[in-house]
């Protein structure tokens, strides 16, 4: 199976399920206190890897003007247009500077690191071999791997230049991780055990012994992570943590853009009404809250949604209605403290995904089965960007997850693949 569909099936395996927290049976163990010091794990030192010489990939395809989708793989829509790329069989995650996509294919033989110059390319392929996740390091300059060898094995680094391969660490087993914003650590998970990996040395330290989900602070200073005893902040230069709800959270972890407020799902879940798992109440997702990072408040709820969006001013959350629980699935903003939701979209009856702002705000994109969408933050007014034939011809729908916005506001980049798991 192709690396862009892996990756969106287990995504939508999710869906429905805390957004984005998987099930749990075991049970952790105590977060540790405020005044407790992380204790370094063992790893092997960095180490110098072969290099490989970058070679030219495809580039992008144009389709022609006014053109349906007819085919799986990860495409661009132009915002300020008509024009829709197709860029291949692996999804694309794209650089901070917004100048270029990171396409990467896990687990199928014929994986590889290819950079894409977009719109029109060049393209060049940096690393070949399977890969099981890829993350751009925060000044766009490196990028952070971990292999595919019937499992994820070992975590390298290597600069967008094809030159500077080297080894981070040989521990296997590692899915997620993260780039901290100063670019001096990346956070990662094994078996849902938190650790914090020195890029430099290659130290690396025990964080939690599980976590759900876990995101850094916008300045770096601090990573929050979740688990069933609540949301904690840590911070890695002084080994300090306090605790900013009790009780049973979950991911995703999204801070606001000045880092004073995050938004995560927490509570009880709620048993959902539809599908296959229809009230069973440990099935179901949880309510999206918003916290104060000082602690001056309780988790404020906000209505029954999924994938939350920060707007860039960070005065509003754009969200999904949880069609899984209301039944309706339309895009809604709210203001962080739950007040003065409005709804954007009127289509309830259908599914969809996204929501995600444009980096000025002024609009949101989300999609449907078969639609690229825009929608005005503001009035309301939508627009569709791309039409997908695939569904009725070949049973893939469309798909918009994680960061689809090219930093400039010109380009989304989303998915025709796998099945769309709404509420199963």
């Amino acid at each position: 199976m192709r690396g862009l569909v892996f990756v969106l099936i287990v995504l939508l395996a999710f869906a429905c399920n805390g957004g984005g927290e998987a099930l749990r049976t075991a049970t952790p163990e105590p977060s540790p206190s405020a005044t407790s010091t992380p204790s370094p794990a063992p790893t092997a030192a960095p180490s110098p890897v072969a290099t490989q010489t970058p070679v030219e990939a495809a580039r992008p395809v144009l389709l022609e003007e006014g053109a349906h989708i007819t085919q799986e793989g990860a495409y661009l829509a132009e915002v300020g247009s008509d024009r829709l790329w197709w860029f291949g069989d692996q999804g694309g995650i794209w650089s901070p500077d917004g100048e270029t996509l990171l396409s990467w294919g896990c687990c199928i033989g014929q994986g590889s690191l290819e950079l894409i110059d977009v719109p029109d390319g060049p393209a060049a392929r940096i690393f070949s071999g399977d890969i099981a996740s890829a993350a751009w390091s925060p000044d766009s300059s490196r990028i952070a791997f971990s292999r595919y060898e019937n499992g994820p094995e070992d975590l390298f680094v290597i600069s967008r230049d094809g030159s500077g391969l080297k080894q981070l660490s040989d521990m296997a087993g590692i899915w997620t991780f993260t780039w901290s914003p100063t670019g001096e650590r990346i956070a990662f998970d094994r078996d849902y055990h938190l650790h914090l990996l020195d890029v430099d040395s290659g130290e690396i330290t025990d964080v939690a012994d599980f976590a759900h989900a876990y995101a850094w602070s916008p300045d770096g200073t601090a990573l929050a992570f979740s688990n069933d005893s609540g949301l904690y902040l840590h911070e890695p230069d002084t080994g300090e943590r306090r605790q900013l709800a009790v009780g049973q959270a979950g991911g995703p972890i999204l801070w606001s853009p000045d880092g004073s407020r995050i938004a995560f799902p927490f509570g009880p879940r709620i048993a959902m009404t539809p599908g296959a798992y229809a009230h069973e109440p440990q099935t179901g997702p949880r309510l999206i809250h918003v916290v104060e990072v000082d602690g001056s408040a309780e988790p404020k709820p906000l209505p029954p949604g999924r994938s939350p969006s920060w707007s860039p001013d960070g005065t509003s959350i754009a969200y999904l209605s949880e069609g899984c629980i209301t039944g309706e699935w339309d895009v809604y903003t709210v203001r962080p403290d739950g007040s003065s939701a409005k709804r954007l979209t009127d289509t309830p009856d259908s599914a969809k995904e996204g929501p995600a702002w444009s980096p000025t705000g002024s609009s949101i994109a989300y999609s449907t089965l078969d639609k690229l969408m825009l929608v005005d933050a503001d009035s309301g007014e939508a627009r569709t960007l791309a039409v997908s034939d695939a569904l009725a011809t070949i049973g893939d729908p469309l798909h918009l997850h994680g960061s689809p916005w090219s930093s400039d506001g010109q380009y989304i980049a989303f998915g025709i693949s796998g099945a769309h798991g709404i509420c199963d």
